[in-house]
């Protein structure tokens, strides 16, 4: 590019009468046409989000790509050049700015950002499957429409401060010394400016007002907890900055049916079986998260066990940016056993698993297994046991202590 077509040609030759090249800035170019980008995308809504561009940009480019039949090599050209500047935030910016779609984004004379304002949104996981569009209402400040965000009219430098919005103060700290403070000057609130004419009634001349603007949240399908959509330059509006961003956290909401695995691929689903379907075969219903019911069968001749995974293929979640391929649903066995045997229950089951197990070897082969001791197994509180156990710790704190001469001591554990 001619540095004379992006700077003018006071950039090169300076100013009458001023040295070469030192002429300052020189005067603004007329700003083009800003929304044939857009137009090319196929986008209505200029300050969309970076999201809406990539999605607009993605369909484009598959109905216009030369190798499809009904392609288009001169629109699909247009589309692509059209992303290569809308899909990067400076290059938007600088468009966005001066209407060409060349504009060096670091040439940009660029306003103080405003502050960005987060939404936290919670999506049930079938807004995450299917995709989805919420609106949210956001309560913003915007420029006053009847002073321009001026505050009034006949606007004119302060004063006081000169029109910097702040005044240095000398303060006396001690004997010949002096401390200099900056603080916001009080006669213009920092504004630099005051009114001469008539004060805006609306705004009470504060040149601000609260207002209210409904937000599409666009939930594509595959999206995942804590994802961001923003919303460019939606938020608050002050005099002399850009507005700051919305920015919509997606947060997931528990289903009582599914979990989503960490990679967000994945659903897994807890199935609780007897030990009668654990055995033999079962099946069941799965309300699927758009609307499908899911038949489920056992594998014949198979024996569940609890924390056995069986998996049920391309029954996931969708993949953001390809719907078509999808995750696996995981089904996670939990066996949920009888509380109590009867007798003739006890005597069925030997009959059909085969009688009583024989005793387990034991570990030393010259053990009497006359002298062994019989004891019962009880039903103990693991939390209980715990809290029991550090109960005795605190009555015993010494009974770790270790004396040099004689060595450990014992652990009194004895039971009363």
């Amino acid at each position: 590019m001619d540095l004379n077509d992006l700077f003018g040609s006071a950039f090169m030759g300076g100013m009458p009468g001023g040295m070469g090249g030192m002429g300052g800035w020189p005067p603004q170019k007329p700003k083009g046409d800003t929304t044939k980008l857009y137009k090319d995308l196929g986008i209505e809504d200029y300050k969309c989000s970076q999201d809406v561009i990539r999605k607009a940009y993605r369909k484009l480019a598959r109905q216009t790509h030369p190798d499809r039949p009904n392609g288009d090599a001169e629109k699909f050209k247009a589309v692509q050049n059209a992303y290569d500047v809308l899909g990067d935030k400076d290059k938007r910016a600088a468009y966005d700015a001066t209407g060409d779609p060349n504009a060096d984004p670091s040439r940009i004379p660029k306003k103080p950002k405003g502050k960005t304002t987060k939404f936290e949104l919670d999506v049930p996981l079938e807004q995450f499957y299917n995709g989805h569009t919420r609106r949210i209402r956001v309560t913003k400040t915007v420029l006053c429409g009847e002073c321009s965000g001026k505050g009034g009219s006949d606007l004119a430098d302060c004063l006081r401060c000169r029109g910097r919005g702040i005044r240095i103060i000398n303060r006396q700290i001690g004997p010949g010394m002096i401390q200099r403070l900056q603080a916001e000057c009080d006669s213009c609130d920092g504004k630099g400016k005051v009114i001469r004419g008539q004060r805006c009634a609306p705004c009470r001349a504060t040149g601000l007002k609260k207002a209210s603007t409904v937000l599409s949240v666009h939930i594509e399908k595959g999206m995942k907890h804590n994802e961001k959509i923003v919303f460019t330059e939606e938020g608050d509006q002050h005099p002399d900055t850009t507005p700051g961003d919305v920015v919509v956290i997606l947060k997931k909401k528990k289903h009582p049916l599914f979990t989503r695995t960490p990679d967000g691929c994945h659903l897994i689903l807890e199935k609780k079986l007897t030990l009668v379907e654990a055995l033999t075969e079962f099946t069941f219903n799965v309300p699927h998260l758009d609307g499908r019911v899911l038949h489920v069968t056992s594998r014949p001749n198979t024996v569940y066990k609890t924390d056995m995974v069986q998996a049920i293929r391309n029954e996931g979640m969708p993949l953001r940016g390809d719907v078509f391929t999808r995750g696996h649903l995981y089904i996670k066995v939990e066996v949920v056993y009888p509380t109590t045997v009867t007798p003739a229950q006890k005597q069925m089951l030997q009959q059909i698993l085969g009688g009583q197990q024989s005793p387990q070897p034991m570990l030393t082969s010259d053990a009497d297994l006359s002298q062994a001791e019989a004891v019962t197994l009880v039903q103990v509180d693991l939390e209980a046991e715990k809290a029991r156990y550090a109960q005795m710790l605190r009555d015993n704190p010494n009974q770790y202590d270790e004396d040099e001469d004689e060595g450990p001591r014992e652990i009194g554990c004895r039971s009363s």
